[in-house]
């Protein structure tokens, strides 16, 4: 409990810190990121506002016993290819290092492209995917068709499944090459050949196809939300239309406000695809 105790005051010191810059935050285990926004005309601005930011940053773990190494701190611009390409500036100096911006960073295993189109990261999973298969190939064939599945499903369907929400608005492309590496472990474990549908060999192991499972993740994420099992700063992105606006005839529907977006990566963030997600199920599942 003290442990705990310690780690919140802590959290709140940083978060103090960081507040006064006008940046945001978001900080795991032994990693942590710092996020600030800005039009393409003022990146320098912004620029200046993060290297002040993470100096203090800096200053506030070093009086607390802890260390910053720059050596290891990553950069990424993100945007659309439209606006990256209107940003000029080169090397930044952060502390002692000169920080290239990287076209893509790892962030908890997910491989994050600056505008984001998810393409390295799908890359990455179809690789970890096929890998796998081919290293459970000889293996599934000795075991019973339950334990195959079993196997299988702890490879390569958690593989598919890990932070697949991240893939919410991806082109078909990008989703049926995760849709392949799904076939193609239907097919390991069913036996079927290639020549053979895969739609009843996917029904016959209840397994969602790719696109149909992300969407089970956003509407799962949204059921935590609204029942208070998430993260508050999710659960503050989520209203009820009766909330804003009453007398409406969705307020009684158990729908969701959808905020309103210019842009396509904005369609994508969670404030607005998480309510379109929890809107498309029926009645019965929302209420």
């Amino acid at each position: 409990m003290l442990g705990a105790l310690l780690f919140l005051l802590y959290t709140a010191e940083i978060f103090s810190v960081i507040a006064v810059h006008g940046a945001n935050a978001h900080f795991y285990a032994d990693d942590g990121q710092l996020y600030v926004n800005c039009p393409v005309h003022s990146t320098e601005n912004a620029i200046s506002q993060l290297a002040d930011c993470i100096r203090d940053v800096a200053a506030w773990m070093g009086a607390s016993r802890l260390h910053l190494n720059p050596q290891k701190t990553q950069l990424i611009w993100l945007g659309s290819r439209q606006q990256l390409e209107k940003i000029t500036t080169g090397n930044i100096n952060i502390l002692s290092a000169q920080l290239r911006p990287e076209p893509s960073v790892c962030d908890l295993g997910v491989i994050i492209d600056s505008r984001p189109t998810m393409g390295d990261h799908v890359t990455a999973v179809c690789k970890a995917g096929y890998y796998q298969l081919r290293q459970l190939q000889g293996v599934v064939q000795s075991l019973m068709s339950e334990a195959a599945k079993s196997l299988i499903n702890s490879f390569i369907s958690n593989c598919l499944d890990y932070c697949n929400s991240l893939l919410y608005g991806m082109t078909d492309t990008q989703l049926q090459r995760l849709q392949l590496v799904q076939n193609g472990a239907a097919r390991l474990v069913t036996g079927k050949r290639c020549s053979e549908h895969i739609m009843p060999v996917l029904r016959s192991l209840h397994w969602l196809p790719v696109c149909q499972r992300v969407m089970f993740k956003f509407a799962t994420i949204v059921h935590k939300c609204l029942n208070g099992r998430a993260p508050v700063y999710l659960s503050n992105d989520l209203q009820y239309t009766g909330q804003r606006r009453t007398g409406m005839r969705s307020a009684s529907a158990a729908l969701l406000e959808v905020p309103r977006s210019r842009t396509a990566i904005g369609d994508r963030s969670f404030s607005i695809a998480g309510p379109r997600v929890w809107n498309t199920l029926p009645a019965s599942v929302r209420i």
